[in-house]
């Protein structure tokens, strides 16, 4: 399982308030991480991907909702909370 944190371009319509800060993702990949945003955070296509990290590490992420959260080990949306 890798963990990911992706940003969105602000301009985008479509992001939910909630995940405009951001979105932090555990998947086995890349895809499977886009493919469970689409499914549970937007229903449907994700907004344009302005930044992405790979393997983020939570402790040193600056937002105390993040740290609040942490990653769980399965597939899942661990940022925003409320979507599993």
């Amino acid at each position: 399982m890798k963990r990911f944190w992706f940003e969105f371009e602000l301009g985008n319509r479509g992001i939910p308030f909630n995940a405009a800060f951001g979105c932090g993702v555990t998947a086995p990949s890349y895809e499977d991480a886009i493919d469970l945003m689409c499914t549970k955070v937007f229903k449907g296509p994700i907004p344009k991907i302005k930044n992405v990290v790979e393997v983020v590490d939570v402790s040193k992420q600056n937002a105390k909702p993040i740290l609040s959260e942490g990653a769980p080990p399965a597939s899942s949306i661990w940022f925003p909370p409320g979507y599993d």
